[in-house]
């Protein structure tokens, strides 16, 4: 990788780990309009439950209310570029509490955007409840 394309390389990993920063605030603020805007029309999401979410539903369950975010915050996170793909891995842990059940501390270790003609829009995100 030459001079120039680490210093491309940078730019994209800084942009895509500011916007999983700017995805922390909108989902602790349930703010559904802003999460749109960070996330493809084939976004899934699977909970540590096992639950999986369509793009609609998921924007709809952070819109409610439903959850209660008492921790949302990233740790070591890295971007990894592969072409127009980023695959970001670290911890992302969130403390929740949720339809009256106790809080749970849950970690999500990697998820995936799409490139920037896209707007690094987010396609996934796996969780794995912590014990």
């Amino acid at each position: 990788m030459g001079a120039e394309d680490v210093k491309i390389h940078s730019e994209k990993s800084r942009t895509v780990l500011a916007l999983e920063s700017a995805w922390n605030q909108a989902e602790v603020n349930h703010d559904a309009k802003a999460l749109e805007l960070l996330v493809a029309d084939t976004f899934v999401y699977t909970d540590s439950e096992g639950s999986f979410m369509n793009r609609s539903r998921w924007l709809s369950h952070v819109k409610l209310g439903v959850d209660d975010c008492q921790q949302l915050s990233d740790e070591d996170q890295t971007a990894h570029l592969y072409g127009d793909t980023v695959v970001v891995t670290g911890a992302y842990r969130e403390r929740i509490a949720s339809l009256g059940r106790p809080p749970a501390t849950t970690i999500s270790v990697c998820g995936c955007r799409l490139g920037p003609q896209k707007g690094w829009l987010r396609s996934c995100r796996p969780e794995v409840k912590l014990v």
